[in-house]
């Protein structure tokens, strides 16, 4: 860093780092170190570029630092382990279906029928282990206020839609948890009745959730299980607390040599498949 912008101040510890001028198009960022602390910086735009631009990608470990009172674009962080219960789960069509929620929703609570899918912009940083994604709304006019409300809207989102899915009509399926389905309940006790029916919802390949704009069988590659085998929300729900960072792009992790790139995704939607649930 003292290499490429040796006038920018760099700071051991966060209080000391001004904060952000939006005016002037300024980043708080933070760079991760061999002993996995961190160091802050503030630059502009034109720096930040010119920084990852003459860093080796292996030391390009730098990340976007959101700060109290910071309000915020809609991001998620989207990933799993590949163990044997998640061996069904089709990342396209999770991805699509994670898209296609959040959208909704989002022009719902914005009263904005023009947003559109194609501005979620995708970044991929997987390995053979582990399926990782970053997931950025690029429309200025949606911000949250701060990452905490980002972190209700998404909860929220989510409890409504397995409420949904549990909830929808279909003479496919038996539904003796009927009664035991409450609006009320908080998102962990309804993924947890959700996986008791969740091979019933995957075989529900053409019964739609028209406000998701997504169908039911697509609702179970949004939920995963995790090394203690319980399911979970596909979204990592830890990356909206204070003083928040945020990987960028182009990336990596200290020590792992995995950037964050963007994803090769098509756009049209994939087709279900009528035999999955045979294989759950």
């Amino acid at each position: 860093v003292e290499r490429v912008l040796p006038n920018t101040e760099i700071h051991r510890r966060l209080i000391f780092c001004p904060k952000r001028r939006r005016s002037l198009n300024e980043y708080r960022i933070s760079i991760e170190q061999s002993d996995r602390k961190r160091q802050y910086m503030r630059l502009c735009f034109e720096d930040l570029l010119k920084l990852i631009e003459h860093t080796a990608a292996e030391n390009r470990c730098f990340y976007e630092h959101i700060s109290r009172g910071d309000s915020v674009e809609f991001y998620l962080d989207f990933e799993y382990v590949k163990n044997d219960r998640n061996s069904m789960v089709d990342v396209r069509a999770a991805l699509f279906a994670v898209r296609s929620v959040f959208i909704e929703q989002m022009k719902t609570i914005s009263n904005r029928r023009d947003l559109s899918i194609d501005d979620m912009i995708v970044l991929q940083s997987s390995t053979p282990q582990k399926e990782s994604y970053h997931l950025i709304f690029n429309d200025r006019r949606i911000r949250f206020s701060s990452p905490h409300s980002l972190r209700q809207f998404v909860e929220r989102t989510l409890h409504t839609l397995l409420i949904d899915a549990l909830e929808h009509g279909c003479s496919r399926r038996q539904r003796p948890h009927e009664k035991q389905i409450d609006c009320e309940s908080d998102l962990t006790h309804t993924i947890l009745l959700f996986d008791s029916m969740r091979s019933d919802c995957l075989s529900c390949y053409d019964c739609r959730l028209e406000r998701f704009g997504i169908n039911v069988s697509d609702v179970c590659h949004l939920f995963v299980y995790d090394k203690n085998d319980r399911l979970e929300p596909i979204v990592d729900l830890k990356v909206y607390g204070v003083e928040q960072d945020f990987r960028m792009f182009m990336c990596t992790k200290r020590g792992e040599n995995r950037p964050l790139l963007q994803a090769a995704l098509l756009k049209e939607e994939p087709q279900s498949d009528s035999n999955a649930s045979n294989d759950w």
